[in-house]
């Protein structure tokens, strides 16, 4: 087993998916945040030497947004995107790594695209998928009707231009963890959880801004849990495009859905054990509210928010 180090900073909170990063010259790069005496600032730390060491790049041009929560990272090319959800705001921004022909080792633009959230009762999340034009989706967390949470929907046109926000599916239910990825014909997919019903849903989206009717795809009810789906898998084998979706089902256990073609298979079971921690019962189920999270090495796992 190789030696481990430590990233410095604080991991940002309920984070949708946020992966390590690799460049081109084999940098690894981590976005983490500050700690709170320093204001929670979101911070781009660097490895040259395989992760024995880091080292925070352009400290100078940290984006705006402060105390990151359902941050979402996006690699295309020599850029990582990166959206957020920060009380009743979302933003947008990105960092260029050490190969961009152009500022590399650099922050770009810093963009707040919402500013009329609803920042108490709701779980966190967002989510963005870049198609060929350049243009970005963005699905994130929303506002909460009654306790009912909700989900928009929200095209990026260009620089500091959004299209109109779109809520997805009925107020009259509540939904959590939108998870978009990009697929084939510049088909945007986008998978999300009924929160008040335990279902998983998903839905594609045509570059003219169509969504489809929604599709559920687990059998028999996820966890009860705010977001109980990993970030969603999409390859091609020979002809076919696969998505693999991988959840926690109604009995705690991890499951996956593989949709080819479009087509929804059967759930398989990957776990003989529950994976949520700790492990809702009872009365306690929704209170307690665990997520499924990607870890660094781990392909899946349930934790609870970080403590500052």
């Amino acid at each position: 087993m190789g030696k481990s180090s430590r990233v410095s900073g604080v991991e940002p909170e309920s984070h949708s998916h946020h992966p390590p990063t690799v460049d081109g010259n084999g940098n690894l790069y981590r976005m983490t945040e500050t700690p709170a005496d320093d204001g929670n600032n979101p911070q781009m730390l660097e490895s040259s030497d395989g992760g024995a060491s880091w080292s925070e790049v352009d400290s100078g041009n940290r984006p705006d947004a402060r105390d990151l929560e359902g941050t979402y990272q996006l690699q295309v090319g020599t850029t990582a995107f990166f959206s957020v959800t920060r009380g009743p705001q979302a933003w947008w921004f990105g960092f260029n790594t050490s190969d961009a022909a152009e500022g590399p080792d650099t922050w770009i633009a810093t963009e707040m695209f919402d500013d009329d959230l609803t920042n108490s009762g709701v779980d966190q999340a967002s989510s963005l998928a870049q198609i060929s034009d350049g243009q970005f989706w963005l699905a994130y967390s929303d506002i909460v009707i009654d306790g009912r949470q909700q989900i928009a929907l929200r095209r990026r046109t260009g620089p500091g231009t959004y299209g109109s926000k779109v809520t997805i599916d009925t107020t009259s239910d509540s939904w959590t963890g939108p998870r978009l990825v990009l697929g084939r014909d510049d088909i945007t997919h986008l998978f999300y959880n009924d929160a008040q019903d335990d279902r998983l849903y998903w839905r594609t989206i045509a570059p003219d801004g169509t969504v489809s009717d929604r599709t559920r795809i687990d059998a028999d009810n996820t966890a009860g849990v705010a977001i109980p789906h990993a970030h969603t898998i999409i390859y091609q084998r020979d002809d076919a495009e696969v998505m693999v979706t991988g959840f926690a089902a109604s009995d705690d256990r991890l499951k996956v859905v593989t949709i080819v073609n479009e087509t929804v298979g059967p759930e398989e079971t990957v776990s003989a054990h529950p994976v949520l921690h700790p492990p809702p019962r009872g009365p306690q189920r929704r209170r307690s509210r665990p997520s499924l999270a990607a870890r660094d090495h781990r392909p899946c796992r349930v934790g609870r928010r970080s403590q500052r």
